[in-house]
């Protein structure tokens, strides 16, 4: 009775866990498929401007003036900088046509300007700046702005009350405030002051200074004191409900978890994001200690099917605890730590999402195998695809999850599995102290810079392969006994039908009475063999049973024996749809057909020399194992 009731209370499990894995695809899937294409395409003409290079933006103040109800902006945004050349005379500002600027002040004065096109407007400086000269001035504007990319300025409704929130990323921070939208230069401080009617609460940025009411409308006034990226400045204003939970850091610090989320789903709230305690002290042990300890973390509520991970505040679709994981992991990689190009997002999301999967494997072991295992499949439903973005005009590429998400996490796990845990995470700690790229902008070859100093080892390969080529392996692994010896046999290709060669250490877990030995060998080579010691009894070979490597199999356990099989032989007639089965030892046998992704079809047990099988089976192909005492033979047949 209770083996029983244990094997129904495993199988509820298995499939709770991989309702878990679905919903997570789900989730990013929902996220990214949430981008209008038509919205998105006045993103696709974003360059950066040149001219950022000549200044450095170096504190802004943001006032807006809003209503939830409406789908309108006005304020007044000021811009202190420093020049970073001589003769600098004029600056180019990002600004959708959508927001009209009313004037320009510069201390007691006007400075004029001119709109070049329908994104920029040119600002003539009072006088000429050399290198080091410092000056400020502030654009005064309104308008109703867009709404594109993943929705940079968004009005609408939850449970009859009425929101108001921003996204920016990638290019939507100029759709609905005049900004230096660049990932070249950081704002070193902001301070952002909103106006609204009195019964809404603004979430943003840093520290609330003051919630004041103030003839009727509220004022809430945001201070942050750390370098950020135009794309992280964010907004969400509607009748929010507050709470606030505690993070304490391994040295006693102390970190405020501040949450804003819709009165009536208050009570779920609470009870959902109790877990982001223990994932921002987790990721504080194995990363650095979270970055902006000093002001908060927290997260604010709006209406989009994901996240996104505005700094220090993450607004919120829901609060799954992958999601909650995935947003605040982005703080250390995507927020302190940003890309230097919309090229290299994954070193944003492929942390992200990597970091997450960490969050599996110290609370739920199980799930994460599950995880792997499904990010796995997914990114070998199709063939092609690299990790870096070639097209960076083409937001949903940017941001597919197949190759941004889950080949970016994967190709971290596999880093980690090449060169141990060891070196994996101390390379981590290397990248988030780096002074090149902390507070700013990162690179690839910086990442791989760190993780090489950790390894004392060259990584160029791995990284041309898996970060800038398309596709993966694809290995067939074969093995028979010779004495106390095992030969292993494996073959690998390419999904691309590249002859490139993925060189790296496979992992092989050799199972000898239901107990699996993991081994790592070195595959420098498209066909090659391996001679193991193994005096043990072997029921089977696996290749890559603890999910390590990102590939495909052509049969996930490797039983087919390399000694010759010519005294028993599969014979599969298209003509006659049937396998016969040729024995003449007369040995026990179990027949198993499988179909490509693993299910079996049929499974029988029989004891003649000969046995004929009826394959009334849809068209593809299938493998046949047939296993006795002595042999073990797989066959690959296609049924026509």
């Amino acid at each position: 009775m209770k083996k029983v009731v244990l094997q129904t209370i495993l199988i509820i499990l298995t499939f709770n866990l991989i309702a878990q894995v679905n919903d997570v695809h789900s989730s990013f899937k929902s996220t990214i498929e949430s981008c209008n294409t038509n919205r998105m395409q006045t993103q696709h003409k974003f360059v950066e401007s040149t001219g950022f290079n000549q200044w450095d933006l170096t504190y802004q103040q943001l006032q807006f003036q809003v209503n939830p109800k409406d789908h309108y902006i006005s304020g007044a945004v000021s811009f202190h900088f420093t020049a970073l050349e001589n003769s600098l005379n004029e600056l180019q500002i990002d600004i959708h046509e959508n927001l009209q600027i009313d004037s320009i002040t510069y201390h007691d004065s006007y400075l004029s300007f001119n709109r070049p096109d329908s994104l920029h407007a040119i600002v003539k400086l009072q006088k000429t700046l050399n290198t080091n000269q410092k000056d400020s001035f502030t654009i005064h504007y309104q308008g109703a702005p867009i709404t594109a990319g993943f929705g940079s300025f968004t009005t609408s409704f939850h449970d009859n009350s009425p929101i108001l929130s921003t996204l920016s990323e990638p290019y939507g921070a100029r759709d609905w405030w005049p900004c230096k939208q660049s990932l070249v230069d950081k704002i070193d401080s902001i301070d952002i002051i909103v106006t609204s009617p009195e019964a809404y609460r603004t979430a943003s940025n840093g520290v609330l200074v003051s919630d004041r009411i103030n003839n009727n409308n509220r004022v809430c006034h945001w201070k942050h004191r750390h370098p950020i990226a135009s794309y992280l400045v964010a907004i969400a204003v509607t009748n929010y409900a507050t709470y606030s939970e505690t993070a304490t850091l391994k040295d006693g610090t102390e970190v405020e978890i501040l949450n804003y989320v819709y009165p009536e789903t208050l009570t779920k709230s609470q009870s959902q994001t109790i877990v982001t305690k223990d994932y921002l002290e987790y990721f504080s042990e194995i990363v650095i200690p979270y970055p902006f300890a000093n002001e908060k973390y927290g997260h604010a509520q709006f209406n989009w099917g994901g996240g996104m991970e505005h700094q220090t505040m993450s607004f919120m679709g829901g609060f799954s605890n992958g999601l909650i994981a995935h947003e605040l992991a982005h703080q250390w990689f995507g927020d302190y730590i940003t890309c230097g190009s919309w090229s290299e997002i994954w070193l944003n999301e492929g942390f992200a999402t990597y970091l997450t999967g960490l969050v599996y494997e110290k609370f739920n072991p199980d799930y994460f195998k599950l995880w792997l295992q499904h990010l796995n499949k997914v990114v070998t439903s199709k063939p092609d695809g690299s990790v870096y973005v070639l097209d960076t005009t083409s937001v949903s590429r940017i941001f597919s999850s197949r190759l941004s998400y889950y080949k970016a996490a994967l190709v971290l796990h596999m880093l980690r599995g090449q060169i141990g845990d060891e070196n994996f995470f101390e390379g981590i700690r290397n990248y988030a102290t780096d002074s090149r790229v902390i507070n700013g902008f990162a690179t690839t070859d910086l990442l791989f810079e760190n993780f090489e100093m950790a390894a004392d080892t060259s990584l160029a390969q791995f990284k041309q392969q898996w970060v800038y080529t398309e596709g993966f392996p694809i290995y067939d692994i074969n093995w028979s006994r010779k004495n106390n010896e095992i030969l292993i046999h494996v073959e690998q290709s390419n999904s691309m039908d590249y002859r490139m060669l993925y060189e790296m250490k496979i992992p092989i877990t050799i199972w000898s009475n239901g107990i699996g030995e993991e081994i790592w060998l070195e595959n420098n080579q498209s066909t090659q063999e391996y001679n193991i010691p193994f005096s043990s009894t072997v029921d089977s070979i696996s290749m890559d049973y603890n999910h390590w490597i990102l590939k495909d199999l052509l049969l996930e356990y490797a039983s087919k024996p390399y000694w010759d099989t010519s005294n028993v032989q599969v014979i599969y007639s298209n003509n006659l749809r049937r396998i016969e089965i040729r024995n003449p030892e007369n040995l026990n046998q179990v027949l198993t057909i499988y179909d490509l992704n693993g299910q079996i079809i049929s499974r029988i047990n029989f004891d003649s020399q000969r046995k004929t099988l009826e394959t009334n089976f849809p068209e593809g192909f299938y493998f046949v194992n047939l296993k006795s005492s002595k042999n073990n033979l797989v066959e690959r047949i296609l049924i026509q």
